[in-house]
């Protein structure tokens, strides 16, 4: 991970160099302790997931569990829009990673599926880099109910736009996907996509065209 995270860095530096926009994409989920016994292991996976690339990004050190840090002040400020995933929260308890919230509908892929993440995610960025154009790089569910996933994204641009109101500097909402797409391990058998692979439109289409005409 320590040398991942550098790499990335070091190569939008490199790429800002050309004058144009960079974003990264990092993958974000938020860390909810459900007991005082596992605050230590939610502690460690936020320091993994979250802070070692926000300390190098704002503050040219790099600082990961049982690592000494590396002090890279050429690094700081290296993407001028923080892009991100968001497909989860996860929850810490009884020492182990467990889906959260209880309840929630599982995704195939073994998450809960849990729109409101999505504000959490948004409002940290916002509070620990206030100047930082944000951008939603990927924001979807892999379900056969386009019901479910038509729900979701609603509930996602909503989020959206609620941020925005609230003066966050949102710069953009992707997506995904557009097509569905080969899913790993699941290869075709997970739907992702807005429209199938017979370019065939859902009516979860609707939603992303209302917003983008709104």
């Amino acid at each position: 991970m320590e040398a991942i995270q550098l790499a990335a860095a070091e190569a939008a530096v490199r790429l800002r160099q050309t004058g144009k926009p960079v974003a990264s994409v990092h993958a974000l989920s938020p860390v909810i302790t459900l007991d005082a016994a596992s605050a230590e292991l939610a502690d460690f996976v936020d320091a993994c997931n979250w802070r070692s690339w926000l300390g190098l990004l704002r503050d040219g050190v790099l600082v990961l569990p049982r690592r000494t840090p590396i002090e890279r002040p050429d690094l700081a400020g290296n993407v001028g829009i923080v892009g991100f995933s968001y497909y989860f929260t996860i929850g810490a308890r009884d020492g182990g990673i467990v889906a959260y919230p209880d309840g929630a509908r599982m995704s195939p892929l073994g998450y809960a599926v849990h729109a409101d993440g999505l504000r959490l995610v948004l409002d940290r960025l916002h509070a620990e880099l206030p100047d930082t154009p944000l951008l939603i790089s990927e924001y979807g569910t892999g379900t056969h109910d386009d019901t479910e996933r038509t729900t979701y994204l609603r509930d996602g641009l909503a989020i959206a736009r609620d941020a925005m109101v609230r003066g966050i500097d949102l710069r953009g909402f992707f997506h995904w996907t557009g097509v569905d797409n080969y899913e790993w391990l699941h290869g075709y058998d997970l739907p992702f996509g807005l429209l199938d692979r017979e370019r065939r439109v859902r009516p979860s289409a609707d939603v992303l065209r209302e917003a983008t005409r709104s």
